[in-house]
C-alpha cells in the first residue's frame, strides 16, 4: 500500500550535525569491564601462561617498549618464549602453538591463541560465561 504524499514518513539520509555530535552508547563506568577483552586485559600474566605450565624467567627493558616480563613455554630451550607488558605480548617461539609468532598481540589475543587456537569469538564466549558464573549478568 502507498500512502498519500502528505502522509508519508519522512525520509532521513543520515544523522542531522546535531546528531553525529551526540553519542548515544551508554557511559562506561570506570572499573567496569566492558566485555571479554576487558576481563583478560585485567588478569595478571600469570593467570594467563602458568596453568599452561609456562614459566616466569625474569624481567627485561627492552628501550624502545619498556621493562617486560620474560616467559618460557613448556618444553622451551631458549632464554624465553615470549615477551610480555602490562596489555599486549609478543610470543617468539615457533613451538609455542600458535600461529601468531612474532607479531604484538594484546592480552586477549594471547589468550585466545594460547587456549583457543586464535579464535576469539570462543575465547570471548569461555571468558564471559565463566564471568557470569562467579559474578553474575548485570548488563
Amino acid at each position: 500500500m502507498r500512502c498519500a504524499l502528505s502522509s508519508c514518513p519522512k525520509r532521513q539520509n543520515g544523522p542531522t550535525a546535531q546528531q553525529a555530535t551526540q553519542t548515544t552508547d551508554r557511559p562506561r563506568r570506570l572499573g567496569v569491564p566492558d566485555g571479554p577483552a576487558d576481563l583478560v586485559a585485567a588478569l595478571p600474566w600469570s593467570a594467563i601462561l602458568e596453568p599452561l605450565r609456562w614459566e616466569f624467567v625474569g624481567t627485561t627493558n627492552i628501550p624502545s617498549h619498556g621493562v617486560a616480563e620474560q616467559w618460557r613455554r613448556p618444553g622451551g630451550m631458549s632464554t624465553h618464549s615470549g615477551n610480555f607488558w602490562e596489555y599486549y605480548g609478543t610470543i617468539h617461539s615457533d613451538n609455542a602453538g600458535t600461529a601468531m609468532t612474532h607479531k604484538a598481540l594484546s592480552k586477549f589475543a594471547v589468550y585466545a591463541e594460547l587456549y583457543h587456537g586464535g579464535d576469539t569469538s570462543a575465547a570471548g564466549r569461555v571468558v564471559w560465561s565463566k564471568a557470569v558464573a562467579r559474578w553474575g549478568d548485570s548488563r
